[in-house]
């Protein structure tokens, strides 16, 4: 649940789409990388659960901030210079 609310909270504050997609890639091989660990450690991982609450939470908030106008795309972008009217 943890990581699922945090990379949803990342992807919401991180300007772009090519970042927020390799911010949950990155995620998602984090969470795939538990299992040869905690194997070596002699637990039984089980990763099923947190895999896919972060595959479909990232989905659905990189479906959200292309569909909506996110504040940090805004902030990213340049300002336009407004001239006075002729």
């Amino acid at each position: 649940m943890i990581f699922s609310f945090g990379l949803t909270l990342a992807i919401f504050h991180v300007p772009g789409t090519w970042r927020r997609v390799v911010l949950w890639l990155t995620t998602l091989f984090l969470i795939s990388t538990w299992a040869p660990v905690l194997a070596l450690a002699s637990h039984e991982p089980e990763i099923a659960t947190p895999w896919i609450a972060v595959l479909w939470s990232g989905v659905c908030a990189l479906i959200y901030t292309i569909k909506h106008q996110m504040p940090c795309d805004a902030a990213s972008q340049p300002i336009k210079e407004i001239s006075p009217p002729r």
